[in-house]
């Protein structure tokens, strides 16, 4: 991802194409409001948790599945990127139009669809906010059934339905994992709808979804001043390309200079500023030179804490 990310305006134009509240549901999973200073969509992807790229080529593999959409069902799309983002959540975010559009899929997406056609109708979803220009301010249920209705035109009237509907109940809050098979059996059966294997990049990812749920507790026992810094090591080694991890481990050790974890964590993802924002911290902190990992964490994401330590390592004129 450009460090200069993709202008869009995104507090009241930025789609919040949360598959759960479209067609059947009126779930609202819409990421929070951001900061006015939170201009674009790369500021947004930063602040949620950054671009993931702990697994090689799933944002590829992605892109050339929504370019495939788009060339066979003669959308004239241009400049339509997509962003990965590292974030647990079960949504899809569109900016823009179809000539100068974004579209911001979440990692907990990616680890929920079952197949190819799924992610096809997530993709569909979005690619229908683009065409409709949908505002962000103006986004209610009746505005995800249109989006459905075309977004199951260009996947093929049976089949597109089924692969939305099959997505969209894995997204929907039922009361036990019973309920949960029969609404998934529900609508794979018949209609056109086939199945077809994800991209080996979102196998990978899937596979690892377990290690972010130890990920996630280990955030939750450190918060409360529990030792976690044995866990933080074997999720490192469990997947090593993973920057949050490395930053997990600087965090947990008390007694030893974190710098170098958090030197690992900025060569895992240095397109993240938070891994930069740490780096720097930790290095000022040891009386170093900061003035660089700073720099490069504002230039990804402008935040005052980022600015106040800039400040102080800034000589004094």
């Amino acid at each position: 991802m450009s460090r200069s990310g993709v202008s869009r305006i995104v507090k009241d134009s930025f789609a919040c194409g949360s598959l759960a509240r479209s067609l059947l549901l009126s779930v609202t999973l819409c990421l929070p409001a951001v900061a006015s200073e939170l201009v674009n969509v790369s500021h947004v992807v930063q602040s949620i948790g950054g671009p993931y790229n702990a697994i090689a080529d799933v944002q590829s593999e992605v892109q050339s599945l929504l370019d495939e959409l788009a060339t066979n069902n003669a959308i004239p799309v241009n400049n339509i990127r997509v962003f990965i983002a590292n974030n647990p959540g079960r949504n899809a975010l569109a900016s823009g139009n179809l000539t100068s559009g974004t579209v911001v899929i979440n990692r907990g997406l990616l680890a929920l669809v079952a197949d190819r056609q799924q992610l096809r109708a997530a993709l569909a979803h979005e690619l229908a906010h683009l065409q409709r220009q949908d505002s962000g301010g103006h986004r209610r249920l009746i505005v995800e059934r249109r989006a459905d209705t075309l977004a199951v035109k260009w996947l093929g009237e049976a089949a597109g339905l089924r692969a939305l509907l099959a997505l969209l109940s894995t997204t929907t809050e039922l009361d036990s994992a019973q309920q949960h098979f029969a609404a998934r059996q529900q609508y794979l059966p018949n209609g056109g709808y086939t199945p077809e294997a994800l991209p080996p990049g979102i196998q990978r990812l899937q596979a690892h979804e377990a290690l972010y749920s130890r990920y996630q507790q280990a955030q939750a026992q450190l918060s409360r001043g529990d030792n976690i810094s044995a866990e933080a090591v074997k999720l490192t080694k469990a997947l090593p390309g993973e920057a949050k991890f490395w930053l997990l481990l600087g965090n947990s050790l008390s007694s030893t200079p974190p710098c170098d974890f958090y030197a690992a964590a900025v060569d895992k993802n240095p397109d993240w500023f938070l891994p930069w924002l740490k780096l720097g911290e930790c290095q000022q902190q040891q009386g170093g030179e900061a003035t660089e990992p700073l720099r490069n964490s504002l230039a990804l994401l402008p935040t005052p804490h980022a600015r106040t330590l800039l400040n102080k390592s800034q000589p004094e004129s």
